[in-house]
């Protein structure tokens, strides 16, 4: 299971940031794997929708994930099931939820 970190943009708490490695054949003990960052865009209004961008490793610049009661499911049925979350120091993240600024997804 290869993990994806979600965590806010704290640059402006507009965007979410996934980091993320690729394997082959997969990621179980990290070898040979690729790092990679991609930008999510999302809408407070409906926040159950999140826009992945993931040409910066080479895919496609705006598939759609929704979230699924305890992960992300894309529209060619892969799903991104939440495996823990964090909290950081509240201070951080004024109008952020602490409890939802990061997750792991796996």
């Amino acid at each position: 299971m290869c993990r994806r970190t979600l965590r806010f943009d704290q640059t402006t708490y507009q965007s979410i940031i996934v980091e993320g490695k690729d394997g082959n054949p997969g990621c179980e003990k990290l070898k040979g794997t690729i790092p990679w960052i991609i930008k999510v865009n999302y809408n407070s209004t409906r926040a159950d929708t999140m826009i992945f961008d993931f040409s910066p490793k080479g895919g496609p610049s705006s598939v759609v994930g929704k979230w699924d009661k305890d992960g992300i499911l894309f529209p060619d049925g892969n799903k991104w099931t939440r495996v823990f979350k964090s909290s950081p120091p509240a201070a951080t993240l004024p109008e952020v939820d602490p409890a939802q600024a990061t997750a792991v997804y796996g």
